[in-house]
């Protein structure tokens, strides 16, 4: 059957120690795979020549952050012919050009002190003699200063010179809102 039966069954024995010295099943089948490869039994083109390992390619690694940007594959443009347009109406007049309304009660934003300067006006001209709340404060802005304030833009205020102790903050239990009045 088999020519040097004794001979191959010697030189498996010797293979198998060999092979289980590896414990990973992963690298026995790797080196079996190898030895019986047909590139392993021909004879090498030049034995003189050492093989030298190939030194593993550098891999650039990237920090997080973006991903790279893809590019863009060149797609065939598709030309559709359109039908002509309809001639266009000729217009006779020339458009009016829009003008803004100015609010000529209200003076410009730019123009009105802020929020602080104004409430410590408003303290020095003894308008907090008697309490007020703060639709109050803000419809007195719009009706005699002409200034255009709104609540969001003095309840800050208000609570900052209520914790300095120039204002004093209290609630009335009828409206449930807060009333300043001077310290």
């Amino acid at each position: 059957m088999i020519k040097n039966f004794d001979k191959i069954k010697s030189q498996l024995s010797e293979l198998a120690e060999v092979l289980n010295k590896f414990h990973s099943e992963a690298v026995q089948l790797k080196l079996i795979d190898i030895l019986y490869s047909p590139q392993a039994f021909e004879p090498e083109a030049a034995p003189d020549k050492v093989a030298t390992p190939a030194p593993p390619p550098v891999v650039k690694r990237r920090g997080p952050g973006r991903p790279p940007k893809v590019k863009k594959v060149d797609v065939p443009e598709i030309i559709i012919e359109a039908v002509e347009p309809k001639a266009k109406k000729e217009k006779t007049e020339a458009p009016k050009a829009k003008t803004r309304k100015k609010r000529e009660s209200l003076k410009k934003t730019m123009d009105r002190p802020g929020p602080t300067p104004l409430v410590k006006q408003l303290i020095q001209d003894e308008y907090f003699n008697v309490k007020r709340t703060i639709g109050n404060i803000v419809s007195y802005c719009q009706e005699t200063l002409k200034l255009d304030y709104r609540s969001t833009d003095l309840s800050g205020t208000l609570a900052k010179l209520t914790k300095d102790g120039l204002l004093v903050r209290n609630k009335n239990p009828e409206t449930n809102q807060f009333e300043y009045i001077k310290a």
